[in-house]
């Protein structure tokens, strides 16, 4: 039986996620999101560009109240 997978876990997301971010500067990877905009669609951009603005987003989330407060509960409390 053949699993299906996740859109975001697509191998050509993650494909052109590399394609971009192997872009030697910043007008080569603003070329390369138009060209796979134009040949795959606003959906499949949408996601590509979602993995590469995670590392960025988990950045911000450490920086949180929230994110602390869940770090502090974690290492004084035991999860069963």
């Amino acid at each position: 039986m053949t699993q299906k997978l996740p859109k975001h876990l697509n191998p050509e997301i993650w494909k052109a996620a590399l394609f971009i971010d192997h872009a030697e500067d910043k007008q080569e990877a603003a070329d390369r999101i138009a060209f796979l905009l134009k040949k795959k669609g606003d959906e499949f951009m949408a996601y590509t560009m979602a993995i590469l603005c995670l590392p960025q987003l988990m950045e911000m989330v450490k920086h949180t109240q929230e994110y602390k407060d869940h770090f502090t509960n974690k290492v004084t409390k035991k999860y069963h």
